[in-house]
């Protein structure tokens, strides 16, 4: 499970709540319970970023989304703060080809 957050001038992210909840996430002891409507958004909202995607019915599958949105969300950031780094284009196509192979991926699995 990967726990999403930006920094802000207001949340840097590292007070004790989002620590223990990182702690957590990293031994696999947190659970989402979901009731059966946020169920059904969630797979409708899979099914809409899937047609979006590909231009054809079908269902992205919710882990690959995870990794897409994962590393689609390293890359924006690095692409701010990484502009001056040695390397950074080839960083940036490494990460964008790692994220078009799991598109890639999802398509096959239909």
């Amino acid at each position: 499970m990967v726990y999403f957050y930006r920094k802000t001038i207001d949340f840097s992210g590292e007070d004790t709540a989002i620590e223990n909840l990182r702690r957590y996430v990293d031994d696999r002891r947190l659970w989402l319970i979901l009731t059966s409507e946020q169920i059904e958004q969630t797979k409708s909202m899979l099914a809409r970023v899937y047609k979006a995607q590909f231009r054809q019915e079908g269902k992205l599958d919710y882990k690959l989304y995870i990794q897409i949105l994962e590393l689609s969300l390293k890359l924006e950031d690095y692409e701010d703060w990484g502009k001056h780094l040695t390397g950074f284009k080839t960083a940036c196509k490494i990460m964008l080809d790692h994220i078009l192979e799991l598109w890639r991926k999802a398509n096959n699995k239909k």
